[in-house]
C-alpha cells in the first residue's frame, strides 16, 4: 500500500473524476438543470416553472447532482435554493452551453475560476508524465 500518490496515479484520479462528472451530467434533465443554474442560484419552484420538469423528477435529479457535488442547496424559510457548487462542473456546463446553444444566457455572469496555486503545478505534472493508457 502506497501512501504517496505518484503523478500517474494523480492523472488517473483526475480522469476518473472527469468521467464521473460527465456521467452525472449525461442525463438530459440533470444537464438542463445544471445549465439553468449557471445563471445563478434558483429555487426549486423557479426551476420547476422555467424547465417544465415535474417536482418529483426535479427533486430526484437535484438530489443526484447534490450527491455528486455538482450543486449545493441552501434553505431559506420554506424554500430551497440551488446553485452550482463545483468550479470544474461550472466550467464544463458553461462550455457545453456555449458550444450547443445558439443564444447564450444574456444575463448570465461568466463562471469564475477559483484561484488555485496547485493548478499550475498539476498542469506541469500532467504535461511531463506519460499518460497511463499510453504504452
Amino acid at each position: 500500500m502506497r501512501l504517496v500518490k505518484t503523478a500517474p496515479d494523480l492523472i488517473e484520479l483526475n480522469i476518473r473524476q472527469a468521467a464521473d462528472l460527465m456521467r452525472r451530467l449525461s442525463n438530459p434533465n440533470r444537464l438542463m438543470i445544471a445549465c439553468a443554474l449557471i445563471e445563478g442560484e434558483q429555487s426549486v419552484s423557479e426551476l420547476e416553472t422555467k424547465l417544465g420538469i415535474k417536482q418529483p423528477i426535479l427533486s430526484q435529479q437535484l438530489a443526484d447532482l447534490r450527491e455528486a457535488g455538482v450543486v449545493q442547496a441552501r434553505r431559506s424559510s420554506k424554500s430551497v435554493f440551488y446553485s452550482v457548487a463545483d468550479a470544474k462542473a461550472g466550467h464544463l456546463i458553461a462550455a457545453l452551453h456555449q458550444i450547443f446553444c445558439d443564444d447564450p444566457y444574456p444575463d448570465a455572469a461568466p463562471f469564475k475560476i477559483p484561484v488555485r496555486v496547485k493548478a499550475a503545478a498539476q498542469a506541469a505534472v500532467f504535461a511531463q508524465v506519460r499518460r497511463p493508457f499510453e504504452k
